[in-house]
């Protein structure tokens, strides 16, 4: 057998007897190299390149690329008044806001997802175990940052031929694809253990990794 297919089952084997994420404690051993690692697979997995080999799943979303430049805050209310009269497209960002009868209110739910999902961005500059977190966070379909980009992104900075819903089901999908990858990068040199276990680590060969097998990215 192969050597790394012999390393990847013996992974596989291995993550299969770890606990849950709400469980999970961090390796007892020192994690630098793999940290080193993972910074730069996050760096490359966030990174506009074309053919991102990382797919395009930690593009955007959750980095908040795809807010368009528009978020929730006190600037933006103050654009939505100042320009309502000169621009249909600033009266539908208020029709969109009194939907449910009280424009302030809906706001501030809005900013409040902003910010609590605006924490966990990925970015490859933040320290180890914060990437390790964000990671984990938006593995959750129920993360607030996908609320974020369901409630305010798409309705608010799109013209939606799609329900919202289903376009961060999709981003979510593209998403959990990236994670598998950057999973397998650390998988490959022997670093996956530093990531909170996911069912996906369970993943048997049959599954079929043969198209990530090329994210080898050892650098010691």
């Amino acid at each position: 057998m192969n050597k790394y297919w012999s390393d990847i089952l013996k992974n596989i084997q291995i993550s299969s007897q770890k606990t849950s994420s709400r469980d999970y404690v961090k390796p007892d051993k020192d994690d630098n190299e793999c940290c080193e690692l993972l910074a730069k697979i996050i760096d490359e997995a966030t990174s506009f390149e074309e053919n991102n080999r990382f797919g395009d799943g930690m593009v955007g979303v959750p980095t908040f690329y795809d807010t368009g430049g528009w978020i929730p805050d006190d600037d933006y209310v103050e654009m939505i008044y100042e320009n309502r009269d000169k621009n249909s497209m600033w009266d539908d960002f208020l029709k969109l806001l009194n939907k449910g009868g009280d424009a302030g209110k809906e706001f501030e739910r809005l900013k409040k997802l902003y910010t609590d999902s605006a924490k966990h961005a990925l970015f490859h500059r933040d320290t180890c175990q914060n990437i390790v977190t964000n990671l984990d966070k938006w593995a959750d379909r129920n993360f607030v940052g996908w609320k974020f980009y369901e409630d305010w992104v798409y309705p608010h900075n799109s013209s939606l031929s799609t329900d919202a819903k289903n376009l961060v089901d999709k981003d979510y999908e593209r998403y959990m694809d990236s994670y598998r990858k950057v999973w397998i990068a650390l998988l490959q040199n022997n670093c996956a253990d530093i990531l909170i276990p996911h069912d996906f680590m369970n993943y048997g060969i049959k599954k079929g990794w043969e198209g990530v097998l090329e994210c080898r990215t050892k650098t010691r």
